[in-house]
């Protein structure tokens, strides 16, 4: 019988049944799907993708491998409509990208007059109201959703023709003007039932628009600017998403177009890449929620919090549970939206940056705010940050800091959130919806506070510290602050600050 090696001096002897040749056996199939990924991830960058990505063959199968995966999304089938218009308008005529969508984002505003669930929900009791008129709700909204195109359109050109005046210096304020005198008259004016729909109706498209458009009065102060029939396209990209602009403004997009065939190619691939990413972390969040809610029996955190209001709360190791899923689900939720977004734009061939990018690396607060929603983050930076920064404290840099990131992440960030309940209006009443208001209210003060020490804490983690002091603890600490303000992450009414207060003390046993 063979007799099994014998190690040498400081060489351990090879255990029983296991000789290199079995181990490298069993390794094998590892080893060849890292490999697999390797060239998947690398493929952007791969010559023989890239080239192939170029030919009419190539690029066609993309388009289709694409469009299929899309289908698998959430995606209804207007939304799908509307994308494959945009991606095959953007293939056909690929010297004319922009003006593509553009065209096809007039159609996207037309077809899908609303972003905000509030107004689409309550479009048709408003119509309702109106029976007896003879007209066809469909085409009533899109009659007045193409009355607020031409509007738009109207003060574009006005701003473009005379940048000079006050309300072309100020137009974000101009804007808010204008919404807050829709919102007021059509809350307070005694209308007749077609009328207050219509009027509803243009508000609610216009709410849906708001940040694209006050980016393309930003974009008409540029050099470059182009035309206000352009920006005017750029409203509703066919992309969709919610009233944050993916992409933000029109010279944005032009920043990261694809210059030639090969940026072309490789930004398609970084695009299907993304939404098999995006696809993946959708379905995972779909299962989790499926698992936590029923498998376990999770509780999510509103039922928490009414079970608090009644006296009966959890236990605080089940509270931190809650919160701790709810914000992991929450942020995988966020970026699949993301990613499936962005994956259509650079399809389209613009390589933008992602929506939500590794935000669980964070070490700071302000870092994963960057990280979290990018362009919400932008919006509260181009519009309520950088205007705060040039104006007031310059002879105090940090007081400058702490001021502008209170007007970003707490004025800005609570503005733009309160504008998700003006279709709530009509149903509840703005005093009623202000009250509500206070639990979100706290939510962005305590989170611009949060980000205004990060800013301006000296003492950020390094290397040196070590591994538990650099890796572990400050992503621990960032995860209980965001974990813990989700307790006031709420716009509906019907919980009492009371009620939230006491569900935090439960989390410690108090």
């Amino acid at each position: 019988m063979e007799s099994q090696p014998t190690a040498l001096p400081g060489q351990a002897r090879p255990a029983a049944g296991w000789t290199r040749g079995a181990i490298a056996g069993a390794l094998a199939p590892i080893e060849t799907l890292l490999a697999w990924r390797r060239a998947w991830l690398g493929m952007d960058k791969n010559p023989k993708a890239l080239l192939f990505v170029q030919s009419r063959t190539g690029a066609i199968l993309l388009h289709l491998a694409f469009l299929g995966i899309l289908t698998r999304c959430w995606l209804d089938s207007a939304q799908l409509a509307v994308a494959a218009a945009g991606l095959a308008a953007c293939f056909l005529f690929p010297a004319k990208r922009i003006q593509a969508v553009s065209i096809v984002g007039i159609l996207s505003l037309l077809a899908q007059p609303f972003r905000d669930e509030a107004f689409e929900r309550h479009a048709s009791g408003w119509l309702a109201q109106a029976a007896g008129t003879g007209i066809d709700p469909q085409l009533y909204i899109a009659a007045i959703a193409a009355l607020f195109l031409a509007a738009a359109w109207g003060a574009l050109a006005l701003q473009d023709r005379f940048r000079g005046n006050p309300v072309g210096r100020r137009p974000l304020v101009a804007q808010f003007a204008v919404l807050i005198s829709l919102v007021a008259a059509a809350a307070s004016l005694p209308l007749p039932p077609l009328a207050a729909a219509g009027l509803w109706t243009f508000i609610g498209v216009y709410a849906s628009s708001f940040w694209l458009l006050g980016y393309a009065f930003a974009n008409l102060k540029m050099k470059d600017r182009g035309s206000p029939a352009l920006h005017t396209g750029y409203l509703r990209p066919f992309w969709g998403g919610d009233i944050t602009p993916i992409g933000k403004g029109m010279a944005f997009l032009r920043k990261f177009e694809a210059r030639d065939d090969t940026a072309l190619a490789a930004t398609r691939l970084k695009a299907l890449k993304l939404l098999v990413w995006g696809f993946i972390l959708q379905k995972m969040n779909v299962r989790i929620e499926i698992f936590l809610a029923d498998g376990i029996g999770l509780p999510g955190l509103r039922e928490a919090l009414i079970a608090q209001a009644q006296g009966a709360a959890v236990e605080p190791h089940i509270g931190w549970a809650i919160l701790l899923t709810n914000f992991f689900t929450k942020v995988v939720g966020l970026a699949a939206t993301g990613h499936i977004l962005v994956a259509m734009v650079r399809m389209a061939g613009f390589g933008i940056p992602r929506n939500t990018a590794k935000p669980f690396a964070s070490r700071t607060l302000a870092e994963f705010w960057n990280r979290y929603y990018y362009y919400f983050k932008e919006i509260l930076v181009d519009f309520f940050f950088y205007p705060a920064f040039t104006r007031f404290f310059k002879k105090s840099p940090k007081l400058r800091v702490a001021f502008a990131t209170f007007c970003a992440a707490g004025v800005g960030n609570a503005i733009y959130h309160f504008m998700y309940l003006i279709g709530d209006i009509p149903e509840n009443g703005i005093m009623e919806l202000l009250y509500g208001f206070q639990s979100y209210l706290i939510y962005a003060s305590a989170l611009a506070g949060g980000i205004i020490v990060s800013q301006l804490n000296s003492s950020r983690p390094r290397p040196e510290d070590g591994f538990l002091r650099y890796e572990v603890v400050p992503r621990v600490v960032v995860t209980l602050f965001f974990c813990t303000l989700m307790v006031f992450d709420d716009l509906r009414p019907g919980i009492e600050l009371s009620t939230r207060f006491a569900y935090l003390f439960n989390l410690i046993g108090v």
